[in-house]
């Protein structure tokens, strides 16, 4: 199967992220267009990119940098690296509701929000099916989004101005046709040494990271979109 990044304040948070009334979500668009996309495609064209064209992010919690990738001919490259400012819970995989964990494995953008009260924000689509196979099969947590506001319980947070870009930058690739926009989420920068010293740390998770980290050696040698599956044990593929 193809795979498609106090109580009262963790309730606030979580509403906050999804939607507020300020604007509708076709007035926010729009704004963005009108100011954002002139920058937005300017900045591109330096690197001979487009706003037309797909794109693909990568979240290194460890290092706290969000990579976002764009497709130009048959490869990706890596037009910026743009700084997470907040990320709760600690290295390894988001496994129930209330963990404070951000996930990690290889995720699709689900849900743009133009409305969000931490500017702007997109979900990813927590829980896939790697993790309802290991996840708490009643309470595995959701509303995971990658967004503005240097705040999070679960999410990735950018700072704002950044967010508008690649907000942007993503709904654009949605609207002139990209079905999926992969959303790539690592422990860290999956190198042996940073590997050894999180193997030390959580051994739990290191048959999940060895599984992962297929994912990332494949991208480093050949950046392109990554075709994958998961098999009968949850692994990816």
């Amino acid at each position: 199967m193809k795979l498609f990044f106090a109580v009262s304040l963790v309730m606030l948070a979580y509403s906050s992220c999804v939607y507020t009334q300020d604007s509708t979500p076709t007035d926010r668009i729009t704004a963005l267009k009108d100011t954002i996309l002139p920058t937005l495609s300017l900045e591109l064209a330096r690197k001979g990119l487009n706003p037309s064209s797909p794109v693909l992010l990568r979240v290194f919690k460890e290092e706290k940098e969000l990579e976002w990738w764009v497709q130009k001919d048959s490869v990706l490259v890596l037009f910026r690296t743009i700084p997470i400012c907040a990320a709760s819970g600690k290295s390894g995989p988001k496994r129930k509701q209330g963990d404070l964990q951000v996930p990690e494995g290889i995720y699709y953008i689900n849900e743009f929000n133009p409305e969000s009260n931490f500017h702007l924000s997109f979900r990813i689509n927590y829980p896939n099916e790697a993790d309802r196979h290991f996840s708490d099969r009643t309470h595995p947590g959701g509303d995971i989004y990658i967004h503005g506001h240097c705040a999070s319980i679960g999410c990735v947070a950018i700072r704002d101005k950044p967010i508008e870009l690649l907000f942007l930058a993503t709904f654009l690739a949605e609207e002139y046709g990209q079905t999926d926009i992969p959303v790539l989420i690592f422990p860290c920068r999956m190198e042996s040494e940073n590997l050894r010293i999180l193997y030390a740390a959580y051994p739990e998770h290191r048959s999940f990271w060895n599984n992962l980290r297929t994912i990332y050696d494949r991208f480093e040698q050949k950046p392109q979109f990554i075709e994958a599956v998961v098999d009968s044990r949850g692994y990816y593929k």
